[in-house]
């Protein structure tokens, strides 16, 4: 069975997300295993140029450019994805998991004052050795660590703004995906988004949740030997879901 993906780009003051190129070299590499192709939806005002560069990376790039999408709202957003994915007739959307304002803890203001408006890898504590942050993401290798370093980049890039809002938490309406078949992926050993609230956010969407306790954040989709027993799992619900 081949599978086609659509992965969801992420960009921040004229700049491509580093997690929009994590999302890309996994799905380059789910397809170059189960077939099929890989296609980036890019939503925004003004992104061609930020096309060109995501297609540099050997996926091809579909994006919506309209007023209205100069700024992230859910209406927007929802309906111009839901566009491209009828066009692209994915069967897997990827998107960067963060739990939605109904389920976050309350942000301590102390921690939103500390974020700079542009921040990188080590706001997160993966500005370290190697050997330091494999202790903590056992599921990962050294090899695998090097490589999300690299794609993290090495200078401050991430708009200080957006995760300021995500702390705070974002609002999402969970009646548009009624008919959208749902499956919630957890990682037991996930330092950014704990196990219980995956296994929450799967409840308050009435979605499967499949726990994955000896995995990482990153190691459910960049671990060279871990990624291979989730994207078994994901398999299974689309071809259930005969997607």
């Amino acid at each position: 069975m081949t599978m086609d993906i659509l992965a969801v780009a992420e960009h921040r003051e004229e700049k491509v997300a580093a997690a929009t190129y994590e999302l890309v070299a996994k799905g380059l590499d789910l397809t170059a295993k189960a077939g099929g192709s890989l296609r980036v939806a890019l939503l925004g005002k003004n992104v061609a140029n930020l096309a060109a560069e995501i297609a540099t990376r050997g996926a091809e790039v579909l994006h919506a450019e309209h007023d209205a999408l100069a700024a992230y709202t859910a209406g927007g957003y929802t309906q111009a994805l839901t566009g491209i994915r009828e066009t692209a007739k994915a069967g897997l959307v990827l998107l960067s998991a963060e739990v939605p304002g109904d389920l976050r803890p309350p942000a301590h203001q102390h921690e939103l004052r500390e974020i700079p408006e542009l921040y990188g890898r080590s706001l997160i504590g993966w500005e370290t050795l190697p050997e330091k942050l494999q202790r903590d993401h056992r599921d990962l290798t050294i090899a695998d660590i090097l490589r999300i370093q690299h794609l993290m980049g090495q200078k401050p890039h991430e708009s200080g703004r957006a995760r300021r809002a995500m702390l705070r938490g974002i609002r999402v309406d969970r009646r548009v995906f009624t008919e959208t078949p749902r499956l919630v992926v957890g990682a037991g050993l996930d330092q950014q988004v704990p196990a219980d609230l995956s296994e929450q956010l799967a409840e308050w969407l009435d979605a499967p949740y499949e726990p994955f306790g000896a995995h990482s954040h990153y190691g459910l989709v960049l671990g060279e030997q871990s990624f291979q027993q989730v994207a078994e799992a994901i398999r299974a619900f689309l071809e259930a879901n005969r997607l």
